[in-house]
């Protein structure tokens, strides 16, 4: 079975597109589909991993100390129980659960 990532590979070179180019519009339109799908004004990340040809979707959102914006903040308490019992702050990287920093 052909991946995401060989299928924009054959198309950059038959239309003579940057793949880069393509990744971003499939992952940009992934990322809308979700919103759609999630009815969520969350902000959401794509990440693609070109070994398995996955595109994930994750939600980010800022570790604040008074959450006023459910969906684009999280409390340090509710962080701590999703990611580690050690994170103190979260790097807006895109990233897996890895991007914070305990």
């Amino acid at each position: 079975m052909e991946t995401i990532f060989q299928s924009i590979e054959i198309l950059s070179k038959e239309k003579g597109i940057d793949p880069k180019i393509i990744l971003d519009a499939v992952k940009d339109a992934m990322l809308v589909a979700a919103r759609k799908h999630f009815r969520t004004t969350e902000d959401l990340v794509a990440d693609f991993d070109e070994q398995s040809g996955a595109i994930q979707i994750y939600g980010v959102r800022r570790v604040v100390t008074e959450v006023t914006d459910p969906d684009k903040e999280i409390s340090l308490e509710e962080a701590r129980e999703i990611v580690a019992p050690r994170a103190t702050r979260c790097r807006r990287s895109g990233r897996r659960a890895s991007s914070w920093t305990p």
